[in-house]
């Protein structure tokens, strides 16, 4: 288990999903500013899903469905091609 929040050394788009509150679920993608610096497949720029999870407790509200609609919405901004998980 990590103490601290992991670092990348590349960009990334890092979301928190927040219920009254309450840190309920993170999303951490790694992108490229570089064609093959993150991603293994494909053309064109891309980036790399690390991290997504809902706690137990609010898990069936359609969190990790937002969090990684905003991810693919961020992505699309920084003209990325796909996301590799």
């Amino acid at each position: 288990m990590l103490k601290e929040k992991e670092k990348y050394e590349n960009p990334s788009i890092e979301l928190v999903a927040v219920d009254e509150g309450q840190i309920v679920g993170p999303l951490d993608i790694e992108y490229e500013w570089k064609e093959g610096t993150v991603c293994s497949r494909g053309t064109g720029l891309g980036g790399m899903i690390w991290h997504i999870a809902v706690h137990p407790e609010f898990r069936r509200r359609g969190i990790a469905k937002r969090l990684l609609m905003k991810a693919e919405q961020l992505a699309k901004e920084k003209q990325l091609n796909r996301l590799e998980a």
